[in-house]
């Protein structure tokens, strides 16, 4: 497991996710900025417009710190 402690981060196409604990599905909307807060595998638990959500996928970070969504 690795952790992100509140590192920043925008969304640049559209990702699925689900409102924590609520479990209802969101689509996060390119541009919409968040921070991530813990990743394990695949899972990311993010804060959108200060509610957690939870979004599945791979990630990697870009050089000047920002992260790229890949599949």
């Amino acid at each position: 497991m690795r952790s992100h402690e509140n590192e920043p981060f925008v969304v640049n196409r559209e990702v699925p996710a689900v409102i924590v604990p609520a479990g209802v599905e969101v689509k996060l909307r390119p541009g919409q900025a968040g921070y991530i807060t813990q990743a394990l595998g695949g899972s990311f638990t993010v804060y959108i417009d200060g509610n957690p959500q939870t979004a599945r996928g791979t990630a990697c970070r870009n050089p000047d710190g920002t992260w790229t969504a890949i599949d």
